[in-house]
């Protein structure tokens, strides 16, 4: 026996936005005191969340090559510092780094990092699948951004080169029609 369908109201959306926007609790490890560390988490991430992690991910790749920040010179490095944004994005840590610069988020990262922290978050206490929508966000953006920068490239070889006939057939004009 199969169920009627229904007719979707708001209400629909709202019960899976509110699932989007639950958080849960991740134990971190004791600290020196023997106190269990514990970070509130997002087991689901929202849509707008992911959209305003990749925003800000590529603003900080931009804002590091104009002001020549030596920290995104790899694609590996470009991950991790996704990964990053992905625990800032999806728990609580994002309310420490709030309206803080660059430097301070990187600082932030090398110190998840190195504490062995940004892959047991990553890979504990976040889904694989939740994971991977970011991480295929990023390379569907990255792969349109290189598509763009070699359409750009070709267009300019193209530019260059009608701009050097058009040169060419002034310099005839001017000498009169000669070759």
């Amino acid at each position: 026996m199969t169920t009627k369908a229904k007719i979707t109201t708001l209400d629909f959306f709202e019960k899976k936005a509110a699932h989007a926007n639950r958080k849960e609790e991740f134990e971190l490890g004791e600290d020196e005191n023997g106190v269990m560390q514990t970070l509130m988490y997002h087991p689901t991430f929202s849509t707008k969340k992911r959209d305003a992690l990749m925003k800000e991910f590529f603003h900080s790749v931009q804002f590091a090559a104009e002001n020549e920040i030596e920290f995104f010179k790899t694609q590996e490095e470009e991950i991790m510092y996704l990964n990053f944004l992905i625990i800032k994005y999806f728990t609580d840590i994002s309310k420490m780094l709030e309206g803080q610069d660059l430097y301070t988020h990187i600082e932030a990262y090398k110190k998840l990092y190195d504490s062995g922290y940004v892959e047991i978050i990553i890979n504990e206490a976040f889904h694989i699948d939740e994971v991977a929508k970011v991480q295929n966000h990023y390379n569907v953006a990255r792969q349109r951004m290189i598509n763009l920068e070699s359409e750009l490239s070709q267009l300019a070889d193209e530019a260059n080169k009608n701009k050097g006939a058009q040169l060419r057939s002034v310099a005839r004009k001017a000498q009169g029609g000669k070759k």
